[in-house]
């Protein structure tokens, strides 16, 4: 999910929202049909919005202190997906980045320009873009202006179709940003459609660097539902149609749910199904997993975010397989986010296995870069599904000149786990927000002819995984060792420990990846709190999901939430 790793999501109740009415348009940039809405987007990575790149990897962009050493901040390598949509009778344009981890629309008020002054001409790109927010900026003055002349922004005055509804929305970020303003009604242009009477927050106080953000998430995150920090406590939690929801509402496609490609690593473009499946952009089985319903009460659990049980780990070079662990945990899919988050006892295993080092100074794990025929992949099971993952997506060299590289996967002290992507970018994955069900498959780079079937019902040529029932009902020790590669369904079968898989020499300086200990503490039903596996790593190394800033991660915390772990 998103709003930083930390950070709250709180508005006040919207309403007297219209219901919205779709017009289509003719535009060459967005494929539209009956019963789906294909978007592409382009991919950007950077520390933030504002000083993000195109068409450079994350080793490209690492910066080099005068002391000749090198200083990367992993935690801030983002992907960011900006859309641009123009908003109001007078279409004014906006970049905008695409939540699949939030539910709300909201866009930077024209009132926060800076005096540099509007200008839209930069705004479009080659292709309009859609994909998912990563961290929106960083922290500063609450009253800092944006550069409306890259992002725009939108003045409701100039609009005839603006209508405030007398309610107010509040957002804060993990990286200390935050957004408020009214709410209202106005119609959302997305080039080949629009909907009308939408509900969109206008920001008049805000400092983030960005035009807005496009939640496409679930119902259960919208900021006037979630009940966390309401700005009146007679305010009563609320739902409203957001944007895919008012897709189905109004006839453009048929059920609340879309497919995610994000192309591989070195692709600078993806897109956004919505209500449809594209079969050429996977391979193998589709299959089908529950989402977790994490949050809540017992009686009443909630899915407020893509969690869904990952029931093993496992290494391969193609040849030779090996499972690093067969043990289950909660992994929420997030392509806000860039990287991995797993708890220490999962990372502590996974760089013994590839030769990777943990370093206290620069707090991630530091290995040999891998060559370039490298054919190593790390293997996540689903019960019976299999996606393989190529360890150079988990890579960032230092520098050009260096053969040192840093791990992109994060140690966390907390049992849920945070799948970037570098996992994503390997998977095909279906989002059902009506049946609360993600569907998975290996993702296909080979192949640009379309096969696009439309989800009327169940996703197309989905399938149930083998180990679909086998989800979490309690919180479970992490440790090594069993087999993964004999389940049902799962696309590869060996057993005991394939030695040989990896072979990279001595491993680069620094703290032994694994003895160190662990303590992971996931809160559960009724408040109290289960001890993953004890440790003696040091306080300072520890985080909670609170504290830790996950980039774009955006998940929710609530401070009384209740991890239910029932279905």
């Amino acid at each position: 999910m998103k709003f930083g790793s930390s950070s709250l999501a709180c508005a006040a109740i919207l309403a007297g929202a219209q219901a919205g009415v779709i017009t289509k348009r003719e535009d060459d940039n967005i494929d539209s049909n009956v019963g789906y809405l294909q978007i592409g987007f382009e991919k950007f990575h950077g520390h933030e919005f504002d000083t993000a790149v195109k068409n450079k990897r994350y080793s490209d962009i690492i910066a080099k202190r005068d002391n000749g050493a090198y200083s990367v901040d992993l935690l801030n390598r983002n992907t960011y997906y900006a859309a641009n949509v123009e908003i109001g009778s007078s279409r004014q344009r906006v970049v905008a980045l695409v939540d699949t981890g939030s539910s709300d629309f909201w866009v930077m008020g024209s009132s926060l320009c800076s005096s540099a002054g509007r200008d839209d001409s930069n705004i479009f790109r080659s292709n309009s873009a859609v994909g998912t927010a990563s961290q929106t900026a960083s922290g500063g003055s609450a009253t800092a202006t944006a550069d409306c002349r890259t992002y725009g922004s939108f003045d409701p005055s100039n609009s005839s179709t603006w209508r405030e509804n007398s309610t107010s929305f509040y957002v804060h970020y993990a990286d200390t940003s935050a957004a408020s303003g009214p709410w209202g009604t106005d119609t959302i242009d997305f080039g080949s459609f629009s909907l009308e009477n939408a509900s969109i927050g206008v920001a008049n106080f805000s400092n983030a660097s960005i035009g807005g953000i496009l939640g496409v998430g679930l119902a259960a995150t919208e900021s006037t539902f979630s009940g966390i920090g309401l700005l009146s406590s007679q305010q009563t939690p609320y739902q409203y149609e957001n944007v895919p929801a008012m897709m189905v509402s109004q006839g453009l496609i048929h059920k609340n749910a879309y497919s995610l490609f994000l192309n591989s690593i070195d692709a600078d473009t993806g897109s956004i199904l919505f209500g449809a499946v594209d079969h050429s952009k996977y391979s193998g089985q589709l299959y089908t997993l529950p989402i977790l319903r994490l949050y809540g009460s017992p009686s009443q659990p909630v899915a407020m975010g893509f969690d869904i049980t990952v029931q093993g780990v496992g290494i391969t070079d193609g040849s030779t397989y090996e499972t690093i662990t067969s043990s289950s945990f909660p992994a929420l899919l997030d392509s806000g986010t860039t990287l991995m988050y797993v708890p220490y006892t999962l990372s502590d295993l996974i760089a013994r296995e590839i030769g990777a080092t943990y370093s206290r100074n620069q707090g991630y794990y530091l290995m040999d870069c891998p060559s370039d025929d490298d054919t190593t992949q790390l293997v996540f099971d689903f019960g019976g599904l299999q996606i393989n993952t190529n360890l150079s997506n988990y890579v960032i060299q230092a520098s050009s000149t260096s053969n040192v590289c840093y791990l992109g996967i994060i140690p966390t002290s907390n049992v849920l786990a945070i799948f970037g992507d570098v996992f994503l970018r390997d998977a095909y994955v279906v989002y059902d927000l009506d049946d609360l069900e993600i569907s998975l498959a290996q993702a296909n780079f080979n192949n640009d002819e379309q096969n696009i079937d439309v989800i009327t019902s169940d996703v197309p040529s989905a399938t149930r995984a083998p180990g679909y029932s086998n989800t979490l009902t309690s919180a479970n020790s992490i440790t090594g060792g069993g087999n993964i590669f004999t389940l049902s369904g799962a696309t590869a079968t060996g057993s005991g420990r394939a030695s040989g898989v990896l072979s990279r020499g001595s491993q680069t300086t620094g703290s032994t990846a694994g003895g160190r200990g662990i303590s992971s503490i996931l809160p559960v039903t009724g408040g109290s709190s289960v001890t993953i596996s004890t440790s003696q790593r040091s306080s300072s190394d520890r985080r909670n999901i609170g504290e830790r800033a996950v980039p774009a991660s955006w998940l929710f915390v609530v401070s009384s939430f209740i991890f239910s772990f029932f279905l």
